[in-house]
């Protein structure tokens, strides 16, 4: 019996080749590892709906890690948690940026939905 209780993938560089796809070789070693009874958590600085495409594939991993963990989900416990930063925090963070970085377009993800502060040309 392994001491290991389970393995956190990233996605880019690691589960994900430079062509961005899932080879069959990752794909059969994670799920062997899944079969061994080794847990299998994605850890990913993407928001969901960016991720999402790519562990679908992977219909037993349980643990999601989005955001860098601002954003972590169980999907056998059902249980989601969101740490976000404090409006006061990023009130800070768009003064510093409009002083020194006028130039710079600030986003902002909140529930796997992105916000901007500038006007974004679709042309």
């Amino acid at each position: 019996m392994s001491d290991i209780q389970a393995v956190v993938l990233d996605l880019d560089g690691t589960l994900l080749g430079s062509d961005k796809s899932i080879s069959p070789r990752n794909y059969e070693a994670v799920k062997r590892c899944y079969d061994s009874g080794i847990h299998i958590i994605v850890a990913t600085a993407r928001p969901p709906r960016a991720a999402n495409q790519f562990v679908k594939k992977f219909s037993f991993v349980d643990y999601l890690v989005y955001y860098n963990g601002a954003q972590t989900i169980c999907k056998s416990k059902q249980t989601l948690r969101h740490i976000s930063i404090p409006m006061e925090i990023s009130h800070q963070i768009n003064h510093f940026i409009k002083l020194h970085a006028a130039q710079s377009i600030i986003n902002y993800e909140v529930n796997d939905s992105c916000y901007t502060c500038t006007p974004i040309s679709h042309g």
